[in-house]
């Protein structure tokens, strides 16, 4: 906008630190519907994915993508971590299938923690 005004940039606007922050390496969206809808966008560095995902009642519809001319990305390699902690977290989940009890009083919930 500065610069369609033809004013200074504003100081802020080119801070290392503003500039970093501005580096999504990975940008995700949920897109939930009720039907099993496959979308797809790309990332939005060069050195990073874009990661799409659809949560059903029992599986997740996952697109990941990535710019092949980056040698440091990999949406295989990026898929097969994301299965890999996605079946850590199920394991976990079962071996501590454990239902909440609700807590009545403020100082039962103190007594938790």
């Amino acid at each position: 906008m500065a610069e369609e005004l033809k004013m200074d940039t504003p100081e802020l606007f080119t801070d290392d630190t503003y500039l970093a922050s501005q580096q999504f390496i990975l940008s995700t969206s949920q897109v939930p519907t009720k039907v099993e809808m496959f979308c797809c966008y790309g990332p939005v560095v060069a050195d990073g994915y874009g990661a799409c995902y659809n949560p059903q009642s029992d599986h997740i519809v996952f697109c990941v993508s990535s710019f092949r001319a980056c040698k440091d990305t990999c949406s295989a390699a990026f898929v097969r971590t994301l299965e890999a902690c996605l079946m850590e977290m199920s394991d976990l989940c079962r071996k501590c299938d454990t239902v909440a009890k609700p807590v009545e009083t403020r100082e039962e919930a103190a007594s938790v923690i």
